[in-house]
């Protein structure tokens, strides 16, 4: 249901289409700016020869190749359906063709018809949109022109850090979001603490309205030509900008046509880049303003940057004096910036943050000369809280609140322990990445965070709380040192706060460098700098992650005329350090690295080290290469390029953990090697994550049950012969000794199984290695384990006693099927099947007969997969065609026998009787051949056959790959593209015409 402007509901896909292109045909409608010259007066060229040089110089096939790599393979693709894997791919193929087009086009300006035709994808911005107003327009666009589009981008992007304001933070290399955070913090906290700025201060948080929609084309040109972009620049760029045209996807379907007047695209890489320079036009009406007194920001010391705007895409916060006069000026600015480029400040989106000071009268006259009502300060800003005054665990509860979203899901709830794993490392880490790179995360955060994410992990799906068996700390080791990666979450945000410390120190004339040297550090450096008076969150937070900083810094010896022996950390262990000296040495303070040089040679003095330095320092000092003509400096180091990541952040306090650990609490070399080799077993992730719980205690057998306080016999219940632990379990009970009698694998030297798992585990490792052996003997172990672990589980929930033969053999079936899944077929004869063809191209079929080629998509991780079918006659004429996607299939193989199925049932709906299936699924193809593999496929290859014998006449052949490409491509647009409406339509879809009359027109008979 879509609601029009007038509130009338609308059902039908046509009337909904109509809505839609009339919504964006009327926001695409030039506003017909005016008074450029007065937003434009004493606007500053920026554009150097040099650069004109280089942004105009002749395109080569080269960049245009290297453009066409650059594109993400995986976006959405444009109204063809081609996305840029496709391009790359094959650019072997159609790259010479787009080649020329792109030259013609930077020749000539001209883009090829269709090219730059764009469907508008519509994103609901709220839960249950109604209006053309909650959702965002995103522009699928060809990647035809995603290649002119990256050219551009590409020669571009590296001169914007010396085009765009140090005050914009989007978009240009080298400069982050969190730098504008950091600084809005500060500017806003001194709204709150500093007496001269809350007395007279205030700053105005504005929100634009369809920024990117509304950038007027005649503004943007006039922008780029006072810049002093050449004019075959401003050609190319205006010839991407003004030829585009739209068409509107709803629900899958293509409505209308909009030739537009204004606008730039959300989707074109170029856009981006083009509307923070437009931003430069407002930059400079603000800059002239404060030139001429008539605007004031806030300036943090004598000799500290005045900051009276910070711009983020379309997100601006203006500072200036609390007062009706400056009030006028911002909105006199705001105006002339908004009537020649057709952005509009929405009032109802946009508050003013008053310093603490600023009396009652003064804020409405204020509020009624801007026309904003509301005030800010508890708010956000860029995702994150304006200010701290308050509960910082309650105003930063929204992040326990998205990740429990996250975990909460259907999706979340099926998933495997490796799935699992991958859910919390890939998406719910990220989730508070973002306010750890800028903020402290206090104590009871991290710990709801950390209690979310435990719970998870041990949940199993049933809604009851678990027990957790492993101690979340050392779930966050290494998967070689007992754990499994995880990250601790306060180790994990001082690591990235170390990252804004590193920035700090590396780039002391940035914004936010000078921002905070004028307010903690004025006198000293930012090594030395202490928390200073009344200091921000964001201080305290950035000087917590200094901290680690600090311990990772080492001089890195050039000269060693500056190095300090004694003093200074030059010296590189396990962590940079001072070195040790002799204990009958003479030690002289002010030594430096240069006096243990050979002033002869050049080489270290070695006699005077080894008189010098314990033994291992001295070897430590001479294993060192100095750069000699260069002087010493302080670098990171434990990386070799000497610059900080949070990675090495992060494993420098794990370092520093085990240094400080107790040697009976370190995993010994011979623990470490197993832990290695679990996570190297071949066998499905599941698996090895069961094998990583058999080795660290972490199944609910009955000793660990007691080790809980649960009052119960520990007596085994299946053999009653000892204690219930896991050794006995899957090794010494009666019923397991049947099973591995059963099975080929060797028994340990011993001649019987231990109680001990590390023995064991570490014998069967051992066995999977041994080239001596059938496979099954060796490399079965982990699905062995496994289907013994669950026949106890059957016999103490379901009182239902397997046979060890039935277990074996389920292992044994299991295995198989998962290897045989690893490798495609190679040496295996059919036998005993319907009609075998194999092509290397799409052949039409036989007079009076259909063929239905099908293809299916499935992609681990992901919950959907897709299926698709095409079905044409004995001419090639494609008569119908459709696509399904399908929920939580477990493997490849499972999907294409679903595929095949569903395709079965929906020929005998069309009434076909005569029915060739082609297949390109060497692993379908083999499930046909050998029935016996796996119970659940068996079940479905007899389902599949029943429904074949209905037919009048039917063949299953197999066709390579290249012969199957149309149903592929729309399977894969379930997968790859996110389509994950099912239908069924007569003729072919109209992103694949050309490549379905190109494999009718080529094929035989």
């Amino acid at each position: 249901m879509l609601l029009d402007e007038w509130g009338n509901e609308h059902f039908s896909e046509g009337s909904k289409g109509e809505i839609a292109t009339n919504y964006f045909r009327e926001l695409f409608l030039s506003s017909n700016p005016y008074d450029l010259e007065s937003l434009f007066s004493d606007f500053p060229s920026r554009i150097t020869e040099e650069m004109n040089v280089s942004l105009t110089a002749t395109v080569s096939p080269e960049e245009i190749k290297k453009a066409a790599m650059s594109i993400d393979g995986g976006s959405a693709p444009g109204e063809d359906g081609l996305t840029g894997s496709f391009y790359q791919k094959y650019w072997h193929i159609v790259g010479p063709a787009i080649t020329k087009e792109i030259l013609y086009f930077f020749e000539t300006t001209i883009i090829p018809e269709g090219w730059n035709h764009t469907q508008l994808s519509l994103i609901p911005k709220i839960s249950n949109p109604s209006r053309m107003k909650d959702m965002r327009p995103i522009s699928l666009c060809s990647v035809q022109y995603k290649i002119i589009s990256k050219v551009l981008c590409n020669r571009l992007e590296r001169f914007l850090p010396d085009v765009v304001s140090e005050t914009q933070g989007a978009f240009v290399s080298g400069r982050l979001i969190s730098d504008n955070i950091i600084i809005a913090h500060e500017m806003i906290h001194s709204l709150r603490t500093n007496d001269r700025v809350s007395e007279g201060f205030m700053a105005i948080k504005t929100d634009m309205s369809k920024a990117y929609d509304r950038v007027e084309w005649c503004f943007l040109e006039t922008l780029l030509e006072r810049m002093g972009f050449d004019r075959v620049w401003v050609r190319w760029i205006m010839a991407c900008v003004s030829t585009v045209s739209y068409s509107v996807l709803l629900n899958g379907s293509s409505h209308g046509f909009i030739k537009p007047e204004r606008g730039l695209r959300q989707g074109d890489p170029l856009s981006p880049f083009l509307f923070i320079l437009c931003a430069e036009a407002l930059v400079g009406c603000l800059n002239r303003a404060a030139d001429k007194g008539n605007l004031h920001g806030i300036q943090i010391g004598s000799q500290g940057p005045s900051v009276h705007h910070l711009l983020f895409a379309d997100d601006s916060l203006l500072i200036c004096k609390a007062d009706v006069m400056e009030a006028t000026e911002i909105l006199n600015c705001l105006k002339m910036y908004g009537d020649a480029s057709g952005q509009l400040i929405n009032p109802e989106k946009s508050s003013i943050i008053f310093g603490s000071k600023v009396n009652g009268v003064t804020k409405t006259e204020v509020k009624e000369v801007l026309g904003i009502e509301a005030e800010g300060g508890d708010g956000m800003y860029l995702g994150l809280p304006e200010c701290f005054s308050g509960s910082k665990m309650q105003l930063l509860s929204f992040l326990r609140g998205k990740l429990q979203g996250r975990l909460s899901g259907w999706f979340a709830k099926s998933l495997s322990q490796g799935g699992k794993e991958i859910l919390l490392k890939s998406i719910c880490l990220a989730l508070p990445i973002y306010a750890m790179s800028c903020f402290r995360l206090p104590k009871d955060t991290c710990a709801r965070l950390r209690s979310a994410m435990i719970e998870f992990w041990w949940s199993s799906g049933n809604n009851r709380k678990n027990i957790a068996w492993v101690a979340w700390e050392k779930l966050c080791k290494s998967k070689d040192k007992r754990g499994l990666g995880f990250k601790d979450l306060e180790k994990f945000n001082q690591a990235l706060l170390a990252k804004q410390a590193a920035r700090i120190l590396n780039n002391p004339d940035s914004l936010l460098a000078q921002v905070l040297k004028q307010r903690y550090f004025k006198n000293s450096s930012f090594l030395e700098a202490g928390l200073g008076s009344r200091p921000s969150f964001a201080w305290r937070s950035i000087v917590h992650g200094r901290g680690l900083l600090q311990q990772g810094l080492m001089t890195r010896v050039g000269s060693g005329t500056n190095t300090k022996v004694w003093w200074d950390r030059w010296v590189l262990d396990k962590v940079p350090r001072v070195p040790e000296y002799r204990q009958d040495s003479v030690i002289d303070l002010t030594l430096t690295v240069a006096d243990l040089v050979d002033h002869n040679s050049g080489a270290w003095n070695r006699a005077l080290i080894y008189d010098t330095f314990v033994q291992k320092d001295a070897e430590l000092i001479l294993d060192m290469k100095r750069s000699v003509n260069r002087p010493d400096e302080i670098v990171w180091g434990l990386l070799k390029n000497g610059l900080y990541s949070s990675k090495s952040g992060y494993a420098l306090l794990d370092t520093l953990e085990d240094i400080n650990s107790p040697p009976l609490t370190q995993t010994p070399p011979v623990e470490t090697q197993l832990w290695q080799a679990i996570w190297k077993t071949k066998t499905t992730p599941k698996l090895r994550h069961f094998l990583w719980r058999i080795r660290a205690g972490a199944l609910a057998v009955k000793e660990r049950l007691s080790s809980r306080g649960i009052q119960l016999d520990t007596t085994c219940s299946s053999c009653n012969d000892g204690p219930e632990d896991i050794g006995h379990v899957l090794f010494q009970c009666k019923f397991a000794q049947e099973v591995w009698a059963l099975a080929a694998v060797p028994m340990p030297p011993s001649g019987r199984w231990s109680r001990s798992v590390f023995l064991n585990l570490h014998h069967l490792i051992a066995c999977s290695k041994k080239h001596s052996l059938q496979p099954e003997a060796g490399a079965i172990f982990p699905w062995l384990l496994w289907h013994i672990w669950k026949a106890r589980n059957s016999f103490c929930f379901e009182f239902t006693r397997l046979d060890p033969a039935m277990v074996w053999e389920k292992a044994k079936m299991e295995a198989e099927v998962w290897r045989n899944l690893q490798t495609a077929p190679h040496d295996r004869t059919p036998s005993a099947v319907p009609t075998r063809v194999i092509s290397n191209k799409w052949t039409k079929p036989m007079s009076n007969w259909v063929k239905c080629n099908i293809s299916s998509s499935w992609v681990s991780q992901n919950p959907l997969s897709g299926g698709a079918w095409i079905v044409r006659d004995s001419t090639g004429k494609v008569v119908f065609h459709s696509r399904r996607s399908f929920s939580n299939l477990e493997n490849s193989l499972i999907t294409d026998l679903t595929s095949l199925q569903w395709a079965v049932e929906s020929m005998k709906s069309l009434r076909i009787d005569k029915v060739m299936f082609e297949t390109s699924s060497l692993a379908l193809r083999d499930a046909f051949y050998h029935r016996s593999l796996d119970p659940q496929v068996g079940q479905k290859v007899n389902e599949i056959l029943q429904g074949l014998n209905t037919f009048m006449e039917w063949r299953l052949d197999h066709v390579e790959s290249s012969g199957n490409r149309a149903a592929k491509l729309i399977a894969q647009s379930v997968t790859d593209d996110h389509r994950f409406n099912s239908y069924v339509a007569t003729g072919g879809p109209s992103w694949l015409q050309i490549l379905l009359h190109q494999e009718s027109s080529v094929s035989g008979s």
